[in-house]
């Protein structure tokens, strides 16, 4: 049900209900659908893209991509596709630079006027402050992007990376611009040099490549991308350096050289660097946490004072930024922290000077050690705990009386029978408290939850885990029952277990509210598993209906 056929279907059927069907059509948030490389196949997923139906996933020949402008690895296609067409839908927005002879190119295919290398140049109708370039940087390319002087924004996107390799005798030199975005196999350190020096008004830079090499001597190591001139830049909001191979040429930021770049640059508040790895890859075996990975020397004397960040990350597999928040010694502004587990050190430096956090997740923590932080931390709007162990729960529930900007709250847990019912206890009084801003809650199920769950006036959405026994189909009606619902979505292993019984209720829950003309959530409001059932909810209207 994930095809272009199913959706040609059921979007043809219920856009021919009603004008009032039609516009809820063209609202839909759906998940996934998929295409075998058919261009009339893409070009539906496009004209769906453009009446506002939106995917999270789109398939493209077996291989998924996530809806944004980004690259992982290798080639991925299909979703950074659809995205650059849609730019380019309007000229006026934005201008594609293609390579004509590039037949591989979806892009190519959907839209001739894309082929057109030179319509970046000397053409007075296509009067745009943005440039996406996803063709090989051939001199004549770079030539186009250096000699341009109209542009603000350049995204440079190759979609093949295997044809990324170029030599350093036509270097990138773009000047004028606020935003340089490069998603390419190679950059060469003169070039960053160059959007650093040649564009002081840049307030968004990211670099994502595989290699960043000296152009006159390739095996010369490049020691810091944290240059003097990244450090002075007096506009640079947003800093996005990642290289994909750290190896013997760059092996990424020392802590040092990452303390003076904290220490002395003030304009920054997005900051996403590589760490050096202070302990080889090789010494790691399976155990390792990403915290115990990173080794830092003796740093005593280094401390950071920096007030203006506001989210840190650290592009390293085997690193942690957040080992560097014990070096804090001033008021910080930083607003997102994800870790695997909390150190004593980390706890101590978030009390005295990380109270801006708006965004917590931990994958392991115990309740005394939330009970440490919480009440330093009044501007927390989203808290996720992968795996909480509860020793308390009334100190607990009283710290998150003050979490008045508290919008989305995960708290999960291992069903183990020691845990289990403090567990459930925590959960109880948290729905009974009735926090204003609290509207999201995912948790894991449990039957005796249930009862707060449905008279919580609060909460909106609801994600529940169920790793605990067996689920109760009339407790799922009690929350379906539950006014104030807006989304309930029901997620983990059991799945498979419940197919049947699962397909019978929800058949029976859109029928009934149908017969009694019963508001009910929308089959990607109600969820068991990962697929929205809108070919029951369908049928059941169509029966309906007739």
């Amino acid at each position: 049900m994930d095809t272009v056929s199913f959706y040609r279907y059921f979007i043809g059927t219920m856009s021919l209900v009603s004008k009032q069907w039609n516009n809820i059509v063209n609202h839909l948030k759906l998940d996934r659908i998929y295409n075998s490389k058919n261009i009339s196949g893409f070009k539906f997923i496009l004209n769906l893209l453009k009446r506002g139906i939106s995917f999270e996933y789109i398939y493209n020949g077996g291989k998924n991509c996530k809806k944004l402008l980004k690259i992982e690895e290798g080639v991925k296609c299909a979703t950074h596709t659809v995205n650059l067409w849609k730019k380019n839908m309007n000229f006026k927005d934005s201008i594609i630079v293609v390579n004509k002879n590039d037949k591989r190119s979806l892009v190519c295919i959907l839209n001739a006027k894309m082929n057109k290398r030179n319509i970046i140049a000397n053409t007075p109708e296509y009067q745009t402050e943005n440039m996406t370039v996803c063709n090989q940087l051939s001199p004549v390319v770079i030539q186009d992007i250096n000699k341009q002087n109209r542009y603000k924004d350049i995204i440079i996107f190759l979609l093949l990376w295997f044809n990324g390799d170029r030599d350093a005798t036509s270097l990138l030199k773009p000047s004028n611009l606020s935003t340089f975005v490069m998603v390419h196999p190679l950059i060469y350190m003169k070039e960053y040099e160059n959007i650093l020096t040649l564009n002081p008004q840049l307030t968004n830079l990211e670099i994502i490549c595989e290699r960043i090499l000296h152009e006159n001597d390739i095996k010369k190591p490049v020691e810091t991308m944290l240059l003097d001139n990244l450090i002075k830049h007096s506009s640079l909001k947003s800093v996005h350096l990642e290289i994909k191979k750290c190896h013997e040429i760059y092996k990424g930021e020392s802590f040092e050289i990452l303390a003076k770049f904290l220490n002395s640059n003030s304009t920054v508040e997005d900051l996403k660097f590589q760490l050096w790895n202070f302990r080889d890859s090789d010494e790691f075996d399976d155990t390792d946490t990403i915290e115990d990975s990173i080794i830092l020397p003796n740093l005593n004397n280094i401390t950071v004072k920096n007030s203006t960040l506001k989210t840190i990350k650290n592009m390293s597999k085997l690193a942690s930024e957040y080992s560097l928040l014990p070096y804090w010694a001033s008021k910080s502004s930083i607003e997102v922290l994800k870790t695997d587990i909390f150190r004593q050190e980390w706890i101590d430096s978030i009390i005295k000077f990380h109270h801006n956090l708006t965004s917590l997740n931990v994958k392991t923590i115990t309740s005394h050690h939330l009970n440490s932080i919480l009440p330093s931390l009044s501007s927390l709007k989203h808290l996720s705990l992968t795996s909480i162990i509860v020793d308390d729960t009334s100190n607990l529930l009283n710290c998150f009386k003050y979490l008045n900007n508290l919008v989305t709250l995960s708290i999960f847990t291992s069903a183990t029978e020691d845990n289990s019912e403090l567990y459930v206890q925590l959960m109880i009084g948290l729905f009974e408290l009735e926090l204003k801003n609290l509207i999201n809650i995912e948790l894991t199920y449990h039957p005796r939850i249930v009862q707060s769950i449905s008279k919580n006036h609060s909460v909106f959405n609801l994600v529940i885990d169920i790793n605990y026994g067996n689920i109760d189909f009339n407790h799922l009606l009690n929350i379906l029952k539950k006014e104030n619902l807006e989304s309930l979505h029901y997620i983990n292993s059991c799945k498979d277990k419940y197919t049947e019984q699962m397909t019978n209720f929800s058949i029976k829950y859109y029928k009934d509210s149908f017969n009694n003309n019963i508001k009910c959530l929308l089959p990607d409001k109600f969820t068991f598993g990962i697929y929205p059932a809108w070919d029951l909810y369908l049928n059941q209207y169509l029966k309906i209906s007739k």
